[in-house]
C-alpha cells in the first residue's frame, strides 16, 4: 500500500473520530441522523452506500466509540478491538491476494462501515495508532494525527489551541511571580 493511501485512511479515521462534534463543533454529531450522516460521507470520501439504516448508524457510532476509547486510553485497547472485531464480523471480510504478492481485506458488501473497517486495518498495519491523539486543550478535544518524528505534538493546531495554552500558562506564572 502506498504512502498516500495510508495517509488518506488515517485522515478518514481522524474525521470519523471528530464526527461526534468536538472543539468549536461541539454538539454537532454527524452520525446522529441520516441527513448528517450523508454530509459526513461526502466530507470524508467514504462512498459506500450513502443511505443509512439504523444498523449502519449504530455500527458507525460503535466503531467511533471503541476507537476513541482506544485513542484516549480510557479502557483496555484489547476491549476496543474486540468491539471492532464484533462489528467487523457482521460485514464478512475476506482476504484478496494480488499478482504482486500483496494482500488486502475486503468486505463482501461495500458499505461505509466496511470502508471504515478497511481503514482501521490500514492504520493498524501501519502501527499508527500511537500517532492519533486528542488535543491537549481541554476545551477542544479534537483528534489529530501527529506526524512528528518525536511523536510529541500536543495540540491539533498550535495557532488555535497551543498558543492559548501557552499564554494561559505564562499568565499563571506571571501572577505567581508578582506575589
Amino acid at each position: 500500500m502506498g504512502e498516500s493511501a495510508k495517509e488518506e485512511a488515517i485522515a478518514r479515521i481522524v474525521s470519523l473520530l471528530n464526527s461526534k462534534g468536538v472543539g468549536y463543533e461541539a454538539g454537532h454529531d454527524l452520525l446522529a441522523k441520516n441527513s448528517r450522516y450523508e454530509d459526513f460521507c461526502r466530507a470524508t470520501g467514504y462512498a459506500g452506500s450513502l443511505r443509512a439504516n439504523a444498523r449502519t448508524l449504530h455500527d458507525l457510532r460503535g466503531l467511533r466509540e471503541a476507537l476513541l476509547a482506544m485513542v484516549q486510553g480510557v479502557r483496555n485497547t484489547n476491549d476496543a478491538f474486540v468491539e471492532v472485531d464484533t462489528i467487523s464480523a457482521r460485514y464478512g471480510f475476506c482476504y484478496v491476494f494480488d499478482s504482486e504478492g500483496g494482500v488486502s481485506a475486503q468486505a463482501r458488501e461495500r458499505s461505509v462501515v466496511s470502508e471504515v473497517l478497511a481503514d482501521v486495518a490500514v492504520v493498524s498495519a501501519a502501527k499508527a495508532w500511537d500517532r492519533i491523539k486528542i488535543c491537549a486543550n481541554d476545551e477542544c478535544g479534537a483528534v489529530f494525527f501527529d506526524p512528528t518524528r518525536a511523536k510529541n505534538r500536543r495540540w491539533h493546531s498550535f495557532d488555535v489551541c497551543g498558543n492559548k495554552s501557552n499564554v494561559a500558562a505564562f499568565r499563571a506564572r506571571t501572577v505567581v511571580d508578582e506575589r
